[in-house]
């Protein structure tokens, strides 16, 4: 059938017509939709969603897209507008201005980063965006924190987390509450930290962003780690890790690596130490990241000093030491460099480059005032000119590093020079010099061992304030587990009763809707066999007005004579067929005449025979046998 309608010529014109006006309407319909340009909006918001995915490997190509973004919300929010495209373009502008000064801060540039974040919260302040608001106010903070301006970043985070709680944010309020954690541990307040932590960390758990739940595991990890206690520490870098490498957040995955190294590289488990520096480095080669390579490589170096293979560390030291000089590194870093590579020179028992290298770390300390970091290089170059016998190379870089740290108030530099000055001046026979260096040396070092032994205590008390509330926040949890059991049995059992009840309810409805529809088919039963009987007494009735009809023998003339009964023809044809036992209607139908000449008709009967009603005309008609 299908065969002859497509082979019918006809149908298989239309058809194939109809199909190919379809496809030439969806071409055109196509490059009519390519050949738009997208709106203004459409386009900025294109390149702030390129901006998220480039930022961490291309921060300067994410910048141009933020840059760009920028631009055409400028642009646009110069001409006149609706209140609606108004707070689209206010909206782009706000989070162009966002990501342009997360890119700075992120590259250290700070200073630049600051100015681009208040001009965020300005532009989010009047397109009264308090989601965005409570993210710049956050952020903003950070850049406070860093600087030690400890006053602003309370401030703007205690703005922060009034906005997010406001607007029931929990992503924005376990990123503030992490905030004021890392100020609390700042400010030694190491029990109330660790709550602001716990808080952040539930939290974080119940929104389902692995982005944020990774950074909040890490920044908990670091903040354990300075507390000691590092087998938790390495479980939460483990469980940010396995998040970060799930969204490939490559930035976090390499810091991550760097900071189990260490962990792993302090508690004297080389080989794993050595495997996460390894891979650190691989993903810094991969993204094309100079600090990244450069960390993984200093970190590689210390594991290999600990280990005592100084000719392997010294490879590593070196190749720090070249990023280092390729990217431009400040002072400081290239003098630890020097001095890292001088160390594993006077390991090697290669004198000559050690004192080359801190010497050339002492000039760059000199070039750039950095007093804390001279005056260790120049203690350690007074020291191998003194295992050299070169007393007074020794004496003037010593006494050189002891102004330098007495000038600057650096403690352990007073006393590590003056021990090393009265060492110097006994070997020259210059024993009052050299007891008044050493009672200097004595009553510093004495100072600071008592500092050092108040460090230890407090940092036990913390420990132990850690331990109790760990132990309290266990407590709690199994409280609030328990009386979770105790609601879910409870919700178990109004559930069981509602269930009850409505079951109850269900059945009682059927029961009831079973018996409304018994009696009904009961009903409908009664209905018929009336119906049934009805029908047979018509149709009996009908066989006795038949049966009596045929039993007269006289004409309706004649009879109508007899009687001397004055019917006209039409009066006896409407008897006639009133006697069959029809209605009015039945009976105009039947003679061609109207109801109302029926009517006329049988009141003339009624007349005539003495009669009152239908029963008593048809009755007489049959006694005096006027029909047939």
């Amino acid at each position: 059938m299908i065969f002859l309608r497509w082979n019918h010529p006809k149908t298989y014109s239309m058809k194939f017509h109809y199909r190919l006006c379809l496809i030439l309407s969806c071409i055109l319909l196509s490059i009519f939709a390519y050949a738009i340009p997208p709106s203004d909006s459409v386009k900025a918001r294109n390149y702030l969603t390129l901006l998220n995915q480039v930022a961490h490997h291309d921060p300067d190509s994410a910048f141009e897209l933020g840059r760009k973004a920028k631009l055409i919300a400028d642009y646009n929010l110069q001409n006149p507008l609706s209140r609606k495209e108004r707070s689209v373009f206010l909206n782009i502008k706000g989070n162009a201005l966002f990501n342009l000064a997360c890119i700075d801060h992120m590259q250290g540039k700070y200073a630049r980063a600051e100015e681009q974040y208040l001009q965020a919260i300005k532009v989010q302040k009047e397109n009264g965006d308090q989601r965005e608001l409570g993210k710049s106010y956050n952020y903003l903070s950070r850049i406070y924190e860093g600087r030690g301006e400890r006053e602003k970043f309370f401030s703007f985070m205690k703005k922060a987390l009034k906005i997010h709680k406001h607007i029931q944010d929990t992503t924005g309020v376990a990123t503030d509450q992490i905030g004021i954690a890392d100020y609390y541990f700042r400010e030694g307040k190491t029990d109330s930290c660790l709550i602001r932590y716990e808080q952040a960390i539930q939290n974080l758990r119940l929104i389902h962003r692995p982005e944020k739940l990774a950074f909040g595991l890490y920044q908990y990890a670091t903040i354990l780690k300075r507390l000691n206690q590092k087998e938790k520490a390495i479980d939460l870098y483990y469980e940010a890790l396995t998040l970060q490498e799930s969204i490939g957040h490559t930035q976090g995955m390499a810091q991550s690596y760097l900071d189990l190294g260490l962990l792993f590289a302090d508690q004297g488990d080389f080989d794993n130490s050595l495997s996460y520096f390894e891979r650190a480095k691989d993903l810094g080669v991969q993204i094309k990241s100079k600090p990244l390579e450069s960390k993984a490589l200093n970190g590689m170096g210390k594991v290999y000093a600990l280990q005592q293979k100084h000719g392997e560390s010294l490879k590593y030291y070196e190749q720090v030491l070249q990023i280092c000089e390729e990217m431009g590194e400040g002072p400081a870093i290239l003098a630890i460099c020097l001095n890292n590579i001088a160390t594993q020179y006077k390991h090697l028992d290669r004198r000559k480059e050690a004192i080359t290298a801190l010497e050339k770390a002492v000039e760059i300390g000199e070039g750039h005032s950095l007093p804390d970091m001279l005056s260790r290089e120049m203690i350690n170059l007074a020291a191998l000119y003194y295992e050299d016998q070169h007393q007074d190379f020794a004496k003037k870089y010593a006494q050189r590093a002891f102004e330098l740290a007495k000038k600057a108030r650096i403690p352990e530099a007073i006393a590590k020079s003056a021990g090393l000055l009265a060492d110097i001046y006994e070997a020259m026979d210059q024993p009052r010099k050299a007891l008044s260096f050493f009672k200097i040396a004595a009553g510093i070092n004495d100072s600071i061992e008592d500092a050092e032994n108040t460090r230890l205590l407090l940092e036990k008390e913390a420990q132990h304030q850690v331990i109790q509330k760990d132990y309290e926040l266990q407590l709690s949890n199994n409280q609030l587990k328990l009386l979770g059991e105790q609601k879910k049995l409870e919700r178990r059992t109004w559930t069981a009763l509602v269930s009850g009840l409505l079951l109850l309810i269900v059945c009682g409805t059927l029961a009831v809707a079973y018996r409304n529809q018994k009696r009904k088919a009961r009903e409908q039963q009664i209905h018929a066999e009336l119906l049934s009987r009805i029908q047979e007494i018509e149709f009996l009735r009908d066989q006795v007005n038949t049966q009596l009809v045929e039993s007269t023998s006289l004409k309706h003339e004649e009879l109508s004579q007899y009687l001397d009964i004055d019917l006209s023809r039409r009066e006896i044809e409407v008897l006639q067929e009133l006697c069959k036992g029809k209605s009015n209607q039945q009976i105009s139908e039947a003679l061609f005449i109207s109801v109302n000449t029926v009517r006329s008709h049988l009141l003339s009967i009624y007349h005539k025979l003495d009669v009152k009603n239908r029963t008593q005309a048809v009755k007489k008609a049959v006694n005096l046998k006027l029909t047939d």
